[in-house]
C-alpha cells in the first residue's frame, strides 16, 4: 500500500502522454528510467536529482523506516493532478472513431 501513490503518478504521467497525442512511447521510456533508477541507480551512481525524477524514490521503507502519511498524500495530490491534466488533454483532442 506504500507504493500505492507512486503508482499512481505513473498512471498520472502515461494519461498526460497519451492525452498528448503522439507521445504515448514515452510514458514507457518513463518506466524504463524508474525501472534503471531504482534497480542500477546505486550502480550507475545517479545524482539525487536524477533520482528525484523517480516518484519511487519519494516512499519510505516502511518496515525500516516509520510511515508518513504526509508524503503519500502529497503524491497522491500530485497523481491526482496528473490524471485529471491528462483527462483534460484527452478530452481536448480531436478523435474520431
Amino acid at each position: 500500500m506504500v507504493f500505492l501513490p507512486a503508482s499512481w503518478i505513473m498512471i498520472g504521467v502515461a494519461s498526460i502522454f497519451i492525452g498528448l497525442g503522439r507521445l504515448n512511447s514515452l510514458g514507457w521510456i518513463y518506466l524504463g528510467f524508474i525501472f534503471i533508477v531504482i534497480y542500477m541507480g546505486d550502480l550507475l551512481q545517479f545524482s539525487d536529482a536524477v533520482r528525484n525524477i523517480s516518484a519511487f524514490e519519494h516512499v519510505v521503507d516502511y518496515p525500516i523506516e516509520s510511515f508518513e502519511f504526509m508524503s503519500s498524500l502529497i503524491l497522491s495530490v500530485i497523481a491526482a493532478v496528473f490524471m485529471v491534466f491528462g483527462l483534460w488533454l484527452y478530452r481536448r483532442r480531436d478523435v474520431e472513431g
